[in-house]
């Protein structure tokens, strides 16, 4: 059986990857080994811009296939969404 995809998406902030990598240690804990976490160190984190994020996400979402589910944390929540508003 293939596993449920998870993409975390980091907030945004100088060192905001190393601080959102203890909640994804965490979730993928309390889990365990159904789902697997995808976690991307997104680029330009203490001074995020929409343009190199959605590339990130196009990227990352162009390598799942089947059930994914979407987890952000703070800008990376906004960004996100905006990336989702314009897809179809």
């Amino acid at each position: 059986m293939k596993k449920t995809a998870i993409l975390f998406i980091q907030g945004g902030e100088k060192g905001a990857y190393k601080v959102d990598k203890k909640l994804v240690s965490y979730l993928q804990d309390s889990i365990g080994k159904a789902y697997k976490i995808i976690y991307p160190k997104m680029p330009n984190e203490d001074n995020p811009d929409y343009g190199s994020w959605k590339a990130t996400f196009d990227k990352e979402l162009g390598k799942i296939e089947g059930k994914i589910i979407l987890i952000r944390h703070s800008v990376g929540g906004f960004l996100l969404l905006k990336y989702l508003s314009e897809k179809k």
